[in-house]
């Protein structure tokens, strides 16, 4: 459907056909409470800004495609990053509004800052979206107050900073089948998790930067009172500094690490690195790695980096004699072949 209109509890809306619409945002405002506003075209953030939702209703599009030369197909959000909004989405929902935000089947293109920064948000999914940040800070940032989200097939690619950046308060991170990765230069991690529950069931997470510091995941815990629990299952990682960094001002407490795949190698000239660590735990307790399925097994590389700040982990190689891949400067850990 291309028209614009108001059919019951959904709102279609096509840029260039806005029917009786003022711009995007009246649009926007047009959604009932627990509506649906879908996107059907190329919302051009010079002509109608960003975003601000702080009632709960759901974001859907027609899909998203890329045509020949790098031309949008479908329903995107494209921002002009020198000048457009920092945040092209922004949603602040108040914590009792439990009906939640739903976010699906649309791409943002050419990131000012993060696409989409979320806070007080309960019952979040986020369904088939691609990012193209091209240079901008990440793709999602989730600050206080957001509980209860699922990342599903989510596509994010060339941040600065961090794909996904969970930084507030909130709990019961899962992301399935998702592909987060960058080399831009200054690129720091493709789901950056502080204090909060965090579970990743495959997909591609990667990071790798100019400096050597890239993870793919990274998680930090600051306050002693957070900062308990991870599963990550399958987790695939071809270029990164780092595949799993886990680090803090005070130990994270619990980690599953479970077959994951990786690539541990270097060019012969040591210029390009492939995965550099497959596991560094530099602040944490109870970290545990499973059988890592590694594809090149490269001396100058290690399966696990276990530093001074790592005490009463393990790790299970699954092949006899490779313990020699495992550095283990910490206290109580046990490294077991097979």
């Amino acid at each position: 459907m291309n028209h614009s209109g108001i059919y019951g509890q959904t709102v279609i809306y096509n840029p260039q056909l806005p029917g009786g619409f003022v711009d995007g945002q009246d649009a926007i405002n047009s959604v009932p409470d627990g509506g649906t506003f879908y996107l059907n075209g190329v919302w051009d953030c010079r002509d109608h800004g960003g975003i601000v939702l702080t009632r709960p209703i759901n974001i859907e599009g027609a899909g998203w495609s890329f045509l020949n030369r790098g031309r949008l197909q479908g329903a995107y959000f494209l921002n002009e990053a020198a000048s457009g909004p920092e945040t092209v989405i922004e949603i602040d929902c108040t914590a009792n509004q439990a009906m939640g935000v739903k976010l699906s089947n649309f791409g943002m293109v050419n990131l000012k800052g993060y696409g989409i920064v979320q806070r007080r948000t309960p019952n979040t999914v986020h369904r088939d979206l691609f990012f193209d940040c091209r240079g901008g800070r990440g793709a999602v940032q989730f600050g206080e107050g957001v509980f209860f989200t699922v990342a599903d097939n989510v596509i994010v690619q060339n941040f600065s900073h961090r794909g996904y950046d969970i930084s507030g308060t909130g709990n019961d991170y899962t992301f399935r089948n998702c592909d987060i990765r960058s080399k831009h230069p200054t690129c720091e991690a493709g789901i950056y998790c502080v204090n909060s529950g965090l579970t990743v069931y495959q997909g591609q997470i990667e990071a790798v930067n100019e400096t050597g510091t890239g993870a793919g995941i990274y998680l930090f815990r600051d306050e002693a009172k957070r900062g308990r629990n991870a599963l990550l299952f399958g987790v695939y990682a071809e270029n990164s500094d780092c595949a799993v960094r886990i680090s803090g001002n005070y130990p994270w407490l619990g980690a599953q690490i479970i077959a994951p795949h990786w690539s541990l190698m270097l060019n012969e000239d040591g210029s390009r690195r492939r995965v550099g660590c497959g596991l560094a735990v530099e602040n944490g307790e109870h970290i545990h790695l499973e059988r890592p399925q590694v594809y090149n097994w490269d001396n100058r590389c290690r399966v696990a980096d276990l530093r001074e700040g790592a005490a009463d982990c393990s790790v299970v190689l699954g092949r006899p004699g490779q313990s020699g891949k495992v550095r283990n400067l910490g206290r109580r850990n046990r490294v077991v072949d097979a």
